[in-house]
């Protein structure tokens, strides 16, 4: 993720999520395929993850963030 971006992760982390649109739309396609990126590194080290576990909900999570993106 660019360093200049790392702040929307912050924002993210402490509010539970993140609006998009309060970004501007070049910092929020970055961002987007940043974090498509960690989702697609991720997910193989996640495949035999157990979905009640605190991974598999990480998996989970990342799979939506791919349906949706």
């Amino acid at each position: 993720m660019p360093h200049d971006l790392e702040k929307w992760r912050d924002v993210a982390d402490a509010n539970g999520g993140l609006d998009l649109t309060t970004m501007k739309p070049s910092e929020a396609d970055t961002l987007v395929t940043a974090l498509r990126h960690t989702a697609e590194r991720e997910l193989p080290r996640l495949a035999d993850t157990d979905p009640a576990s605190e991974d598999g909900s990480y998996r989970i999570g990342l799979l939506k963030l791919l349906e949706v993106t």
